[in-house]
């Protein structure tokens, strides 16, 4: 399993890469898009399940002792 950061990274090497040709992207290339692909619906579902199971306990805890919220901002 690749890094979310380092997948990030590859994802970006990639458009760069196709981009920069005239041509339609290579066989190579669509393999590789494809295969990181996969890797970002795995993350994906990843966050996904944490957001669905493990946050809710979290803010629970977090009310019981009835702590602060935490407001996370975009940047």
């Amino acid at each position: 399993m690749t890094a979310p950061s380092k997948l990030n990274a590859k994802l970006a090497t990639l458009m760069g890469i196709v981009a920069s040709a005239d041509a339609a992207p290579t066989q190579q290339a669509r393999e590789v898009f494809a295969h990181l692909s996969e890797q970002v619906d795995t993350q994906l579902n990843h966050l996904t399940d944490l957001l669905k199971e493990d946050v809710p306990g979290i803010n629970k805890l977090v009310r019981e002792a009835d702590l602060p919220a935490l407001i996370v901002k975009k940047s």
